[in-house]
């Protein structure tokens, strides 16, 4: 598949300049990678926590709703981020379009300022990660909290019962946490695949790399 896929990518950008269209190779190749590496932990995280929720549910239905509620918070924060992760990787494979080119002109300080440029995006992805990972983190860690109080508080439930309901709190918050990285990456596969349609750079996409 990525034999094929780089293939034809090449025969519909041949216009292209070397550096954008080794690019663009090397972006497809992650198309690839994920249906084969990312899809399947995701569907193994969808089963798992459609699996935490019924047995939640079967200990009482109020286990239940605070896990599907996290859930919901946890993808709407992800897609409040959406675009920033989009425009971000948007910058990012604009510069490493251009790496090729800067090296062949072997000019050190061109290819210092790019990747001083690099960096700055890269810094920039990474503390919106963080920022994400720990909104979405804190609403996981109150689902587990909750589910413990109501147990113990609540239901006043006997101690394997409380034991088993934070296993599996615990397991929907594993499993969860598999869901927003699988949407990151697809943002940026998004972009990629936008990208690599295109025959050329799109005007922003040249702001960017200035």
């Amino acid at each position: 598949m990525r034999v094929e896929l780089s293939q034809v990518l090449a025969e519909r950008n041949r216009g292209l300049s070397v550096s954008a269209l080794n690019a663009r190779v090397l972006m497809a190749r992650e198309i690839v990678d994920y249906l084969e590496q990312e899809m399947p932990v995701l569907m193994a995280a969808v089963v798992q926590l459609l699996a935490s929720v019924v047995i939640l549910f079967t200990f009482h239905w109020a286990l239940a709703l605070s896990a599907v509620t996290a859930g919901a918070i946890m993808l709407c924060v992800y897609a409040r981020f959406h675009d920033r992760f989009f425009r971000l990787n948007r910058a990012i494979n604009a510069r490493a379009e251009k790496q090729v080119r800067i090296l062949e002109t072997r000019t050190g300080p061109a290819f210092g300022r790019h990747l001083r440029m690099l960096r700055h995006w890269e810094v920039r992805l990474s503390d919106t990660e963080a920022l994400v990972y720990g909104l979405i983190y804190a609403v996981l860690m109150l689902l587990v909290v909750f589910n413990l109080g109501f147990t113990a508080l609540i239901m006043a439930a006997s101690a394997g019962a409380i034991f088993a309901i934070v296993t599996y709190s615990w397991e929907f918050m594993d499993a969860a946490f598999n869901l927003p990285e699988a949407l990151q990456q697809w943002s940026r596969l998004s972009e990629i695949i936008e990208r690599i349609n295109k025959s050329s750079p799109a005007p922003q996409d040249r702001r960017e790399e200035a």
